[in-house]
């Protein structure tokens, strides 16, 4: 089978960067295994750094195989951009311009909301070609502006956004199937499509075992070293974007409370982004918070098998549901530390894999933390049950094999139709 796959934002280990790998390279793995031919769509624009790697769209080769076909896109300097906007409508535009110079089209087409412009061009071309499309659900576009709307003028969403909410409408209902990371991203879908959904269109995006990092004592010592960081400590990490779907606030606060009698915990904190001033000053002057900047995924996996917790600090109105931070740190075994209210803050607490707190709040995230080491809590049971989980649940070896029997049976279901 012959499949384009169209990814927008994910970080990929294209150009021999030391990337990790996410969802769409995991995807793409899985495809390649069972002797599909993948031609992978990206923009010639790296999200994170906001630089154009390719000034025009162009084709590259890889092997037999793989593929991958740049899309030229407009350059914008911050996620909050107007510019991003006319960048996701400019690349949708490429996209098609590209794809009806092609000569050979594919079996199946995959692609992901977000974004909405490029899904909407992707589906649209596919049903006019009869070609079977898949959307894979990543993100709540376009609910996820009515965090930026206050409080008293949220009803307003859908007069402004009512464009959107037709493309999306017309995108799920032009599409073959759905499918989504999580059971609550589905049950959204459902609101928009008349289609038939249920759990087996849910998979999650899981980490693969294979990419599973072990300890390195003289690595890790040698990383401490040189940025005077006490290696006698228990360490916190967090690695992401810093945006406004975290709240790093209560932070420095919780560490005066946990470390007033004894040195003990210290923060790790990987990424970059724009964070409050004041945020960024008292995280900057404590002696137990690192900002380690963005890490390639050698030292970030060094960080994650040598921490003792992981922290995922979101905002109060933040929309994910099950992020990449709730299988990475159960890929490495880490109790969970998490302030999202969602499907994450359930399991975390049915399956007993950490503890839950509240988001701007010092004190609940300092009780959180020292929940875990305390003589009422059994840290040795809560790392068994998130070893349990990891295999039975959400190992990405397992997820993205049956995803790839999913795509296989969708294009044998809708090739009997034509």
């Amino acid at each position: 089978m012959y499949i384009w796959y169209l990814s927008l934002y994910e970080p990929l280990p294209l150009n021999g960067k030391n990337v990790r790998k996410m969802r769409t390279g995991w995807i793409c793995d899985a495809l390649l295994e069972a002797e599909n031919q993948v031609e992978l769509w990206v923009p010639g624009f790296d999200h994170l750094s906001h630089k154009n790697f390719r000034n025009k769209s162009s084709f590259e080769s890889i092997d037999k195989s793989f593929s991958i076909q740049y899309l030229k896109g407009l350059d914008y300097k911050s996620d909050t951009s107007i510019r991003r906007f006319f960048h996701n409508r400019f690349l949708a535009s490429e996209f098609l311009k590209v794809a009806k110079a092609r000569t050979k089209l594919p079996d199946l087409i995959i692609t992901q909301i977000p974004s909405l412009e490029l899904a909407y061009a992707a589906t649209k071309f596919a049903k006019t070609k009869n070609i079977p499309s898949i959307v894979d659900i990543r993100d709540l576009w376009p609910d996820i502006y009515k965090r930026l709307l206050p409080d008293f003028m949220k009803w307003t969403y859908k007069i402004l956004f009512f464009k959107e909410i037709i493309k999306l409408k017309a995108i799920l209902n032009n599409c073959n199937e759905i499918i989504a990371i999580s059971t609550n991203y589905l049950n959204w879908a459902k609101k928009y499509c008349k289609k038939n959904l249920s759990n087996k269109n849910v998979f999650y995006i899981g980490y693969c075992s294979k990419d599973i990092s072990k300890s390195n004592e003289k690595r890790w010592n040698s990383f401490l070293s040189k940025r005077s960081i006490d290696k006698d400590r228990k360490f916190i990490i967090f690695s992401g974007t810093f945006c406004n779907s975290y709240d790093l606030s209560p932070i420095v606060k919780a560490l005066n409370i946990i470390n007033e009698k004894k040195k003990q915990y210290h923060f790790l904190l990987a990424g970059e982004g724009d964070l409050p001033e004041d945020t960024f000053r008292d995280l900057k002057n404590c002696e137990d918070v690192s900002l380690l900047g963005w890490l390639d995924k050698t030292d970030l996996a060094l960080c994650l098998s040598h921490s003792d917790i992981g922290l995922a600090p979101y905002a109060s109105d933040a929309m994910m549901s099950l992020p990449n931070k709730f299988f990475e740190y159960m890929a490495y075994n880490l109790p969970i530390i998490s302030s999202l209210r969602s499907e994450m803050a359930n399991i975390i607490e049915s399956k007993k894999l950490g503890f839950n707190y509240l988001s701007n709040s010092p004190r609940s995230l300092s009780n959180a933390i020292s929940k875990l080491y305390s003589p009422e809590s059994d840290i040795k049971a809560i790392k068994e049950s998130i070893k349990r989980e990891y295999s039975n649940n959400f190992d990405g070896i397992k997820i993205y094999k049956d995803l790839t029997n999913f795509v296989q049976s969708i294009y044998l279901e809708n090739t009997q139709k034509y």
